[in-house]
């Protein structure tokens, strides 16, 4: 293999493939270290049909990322060493061409370097340099003062099997208006969590269970400040395609929720009896029959 590259094509090239492949690697190992575990835990038979073959892709991404492991970081590596190694060169010289263009200032030195445009060639750089610091401290001045100012009203989250999701916090007596193409499979509502109506085949989450069943797109305003989290049903084939869950503040669309009905389902409360209460109805009916 040669050692250096003939473009920069080439090497951006080069690096995103080593890059790609050494993640793949990675996710290979990982996946091939729990795929019985992904396998059996699949939610569904297409679940544990895509899992039994990305199994097979595993092993093969393993092995390609293994091969190309060597040679792809040795090249990082050399390449990091040599530029590390020429930064100061690199700086002096750009210092010292600035410096000499700083001191050939003069109107009799116009001629001697190849009349005014080529005078004005070599003054760019100085001027290139004076704009982009002047433009990066502009564009850095307009974000620190936006982020003080801004105020965001959407979310937009893609996520990945079995990945943990942020919470929201919803302000009080504005709509929100909640999307996602993946089923709801409940909410945690300021630390309590509801599980909705068609989650009961879950074993232990019947005293969670509450009798509303999430669409995939709703809508919902609480009286107060409320701090909510999201769960979904997912699937092992969400470990390779992401899920997406969508968030808009003052918008209601889709089916209306009312905050009420984050409540748990009560069980019917039947009046308790006793033995001993059982044994006296039982001696007064027998005086009833007496008489």
């Amino acid at each position: 293999m040669r050692h250096d590259f003939e473009s920069p094509g080439e090497a951006i090239v080069f690096f995103l493939i080593g890059a790609a492949s050494q993640y793949g690697l990675y996710w290979a190992i990982t996946y091939c270290l729990n795929a019985h575990t992904i396998v059996s835990e699949a939610y569904s038979l297409g679940g544990k049909v895509i899992a039994t073959i990305l199994s097979f892709v595993a092993l093969f991404v393993g092995f390609a990322g293994l091969w190309i492991f060597p040679f792809f970081w040795w090249r990082v590596i050399r390449h990091s060493y040599m530029f590390v190694v020429s930064v100061p060169t690199l700086i002096a010289n750009e210092f010292d061409i600035i410096k000499r263009i700083w001191h050939s200032r003069g109107f009799a030195k116009y001629r001697l370097f190849g009349g005014f445009a080529f005078y004005f060639k070599l003054r760019q750089r100085v001027f290139a340099y004076a704009l982009a610091f002047v433009s990066i401290g502009i564009v850095a001045w307009y974000f620190v003062f936006m982020q003080h100012s801004y105020e965001k009203t959407y979310w937009k989250i893609n996520f990945y099997y079995n990945e943990p999701l942020p919470a929201f916090t919803f302000k009080p007596h504005i709509p929100y208006t909640v999307k996602s193409k993946t089923d709801f499979y409940g909410v945690i509502v300021n630390s309590n969590r509801y599980v909705t109506g068609s989650s009961g085949i879950f074993a232990g989450d019947e005293i969670h269970v509450i009798p509303l069943s999430l669409p995939s797109c709703w809508n919902v305003t609480f009286t107060d400040t409320t701090t909510i989290e999201f769960m979904f049903y997912e699937d092992y084939i969400s470990s390779v395609f992401s899920m997406t869950l969508e968030v808009w503040e003052n918008k209601a669309e889709g089916h209306h929720v009312r905050p009420e009905s984050f409540s748990y389902r009560q069980p019917r409360n039947l009046p308790a009896t006793t033995n001993e209460e059982d044994k006296n109805g039982g001696k007064k009916q027998k005086n009833k029959n007496k008489k």
